[in-house]
């Protein structure tokens, strides 16, 4: 009999069969093959919760290098290993959002389950300062969505990548490699500056990024000149010009000449 979890092998296994994230790869220089114990943990996790995980989580969990080069961005995040893939670290939730530290002796908890709320945990921010959670909402490559602090029904989600893949391409786009570069702090960056800058190259994937604002991303066709915009607060924002060469740099100061944040870099 053909099983899904062969149907899942057949489809996806091997580099050559990668469809959500071959760019993120082709970007950090690498190949990912998947991993039969992997599958097999989620096969169990599905048939656990009765769900059917996106396509995307699917392909990036069962990849552990896919996995690995997330972590590899950050020191400050930690992503679920998938023993805990699915899971909240603190499950249980009494009556007015008390957490069990601060329960009266005698009150019972409630677990929950984010699965059931359509809710797909897999990385927070070691301190547990912010939770990160795949929307289960049928798509294939679902989006991203962020919450501060609490864990449970009430929490207030925010939006961070419009799809489960993007995630891993912006997080390795934003480490730039060896080359030259110009970066400082400015002044708010105008709508202005932002069709400048849709006009004389590519616009990449965007990101909300907590606490702050919108991250945009630029960069020419062949990949060798970008620009790097963080919201840090409406008024203050970190900027990145990255080129591969220095004539290149040269290059794309020139194209930028007449955004206002440019006298600001150094």
């Amino acid at each position: 009999m053909f099983t899904r979890v062969g149907h899942f092998r057949a489809l996806y296994g091997g580099v050559r069969k990668l469809s959500y994230f071959s760019a993120a790869l082709t970007l950090a220089g690498a190949a990912a093959n998947v991993s039969d114990a992997a599958v097999d943990r989620l096969d169990l996790l599905e048939a656990t919760h009765g769900v059917v995980l996106p396509a995307a989580v699917r392909e990036w969990y069962s990849r552990p290098k896919l996995v690995d080069l997330l972590a590899a961005t950050s020191s400050l995040e930690r992503i679920y290993p998938i023993r805990d893939f699915g899971y909240w670290g603190p499950y249980w939730r009494f009556p007015g959002g008390a957490s069990d530290q601060e329960a009266e002796p005698g009150e019972e908890a409630s677990r929950v389950d984010p699965l059931a709320l359509g809710l797909l945990p897999f990385m927070e921010e070691d301190q547990g300062v912010w939770f990160m959670v795949a929307r289960l909402n049928g798509a294939d490559d679902p989006p991203l969505v962020v919450s501060f602090d609490v864990v449970g029904p009430e929490m207030q989600w925010q939006p961070h990548v419009a799809r489960f893949s993007d995630l891993i391409y912006t997080r390795l786009w934003d480490v730039f490699p060896d080359g030259f570069s110009l970066s400082g702090r400015a002044l708010p960056v105008t709508q202005v500056d932002l069709t400048t800058l849709g006009t004389e190259l590519q616009q990449m994937q965007s990101s909300f990024e907590v606490p702050a604002g919108t991250t945009f991303r630029y960069a020419d066709r062949s990949g060798d000149q970008r620009v790097l915009l963080v919201e840090r607060s409406p008024n203050c924002w970190d900027i990145t010009l990255w080129s591969a060469g220095r004539e290149l740099l040269k290059d794309l100061a020139a194209r930028l000449g007449s955004v206002s944040f440019l006298p600001e870099l150094a």
